[in-house]
């Protein structure tokens, strides 16, 4: 299956007005994505969209809800707008997983 087709699953949801995957790698065999989605859906129910609706080896590991993708004006993703998304991303979340790392469980 390939990332345009998971796309379009995604994209079926009402809620999703755009998406854009970007690949993780693999893991224990399954591809693992993160799904960058312009929309009100909330994560859950895209997780529940995609466990229900795409195949066992493909998984999307995370949905990061955005107010708009980087398009540019012939409406194709801007790659290096979504990677510093993606990399701010991912900042934010090891800067959460070190506060909670010192804190402990709350």
């Amino acid at each position: 299956m390939r990332s345009e087709e998971i796309e379009n699953v995604i994209r079926r949801h009402p809620q999703v007005r755009d998406v854009a995957l970007v690949q993780r790698g693999a893991k224990e065999g399954k591809t693992e994505f993160f799904a960058y989605v312009a929309g009100s859906a909330s994560p859950n129910e895209l997780t529940e969209v995609s466990n229900n609706q795409l195949l066992h080896h493909e998984i999307i590991i995370d949905f990061y809800i955005v107010k708009e993708l980087p398009r540019d004006a012939l409406g194709r993703i801007l790659q290096k707008e979504l990677e510093e998304i993606d990399r701010q991303r991912a900042l934010v979340d090891l800067m959460y997983d070190r506060f909670y790392t010192f804190l402990g469980p709350v």
